[in-house]
């Protein structure tokens, strides 16, 4: 793993930091905490959650800006307020 790192200019990186680079990466795209947790073999989802929660945490802030985005879009605009169209 060192030399592979050294040949291909990556900093140092170990199979454990691998692997949670793996659980975050899946988290970050949508996966589901039980496939992951399986994936990483953890016996106990709560184990997952703990251990990642960073990752949950981050997808969490992006999801709230999404619904806010898509609440901002489906506010009436200024001008047309009290208006009808009759």
């Amino acid at each position: 793993m060192r030399r592979f790192c050294e040949n291909n200019g990556i900093s140092k990186m170990s199979p454990h930091l691998l692997r949670h680079m793996s659980g975050s990466y899946l988290l970050k795209g949508g996966i589901d905490i039980a496939s992951v947790s399986a994936k990483l073999g953890h016996a106990d989802k709560s184990f997952t959650m703990k251990t990642y929660i960073h990752s949950l945490e981050s997808t969490e802030k992006q999801t709230a800006n999404v619904m806010q985005n898509i609440l901002n879009n489906l506010k009436i605009p200024q001008s047309k307020k009290g208006h009808t169209n009759n």
